[in-house]
């Protein structure tokens, strides 16, 4: 497999920040629409090591992302 160079990769910028624009519009939505507590507000004894993000926890940011962009990889 040939990987890709930065040039290549940089035409895709706009795409996955588009994605990132509109996935991230709805899962801000979702979370506000279910807002579940962080693990941190349900139990002060925890101390995360991260800045501690003010939305709600469900669904997860991250995974949904994940799967969004490797749907979009996939479809590439």
């Amino acid at each position: 497999h040939d990987l890709l160079s930065s040039l290549e990769l940089e035409r895709y910028v706009p795409l996955f920040d588009e994605v990132l624009n509109e996935a991230g519009a709805i899962l801000e939505r979702v979370k506000q629409k279910y807002p579940r507590r962080r693990p941190f507000e349900e139990d002060t004894r925890l101390r995360p090591c991260i800045s501690r993000p003010d939305s709600p926890s469900y669904p997860s940011g991250h995974a949904a992302l994940a799967m969004i962009y490797s749907r979009v990889l996939a479809e590439l």
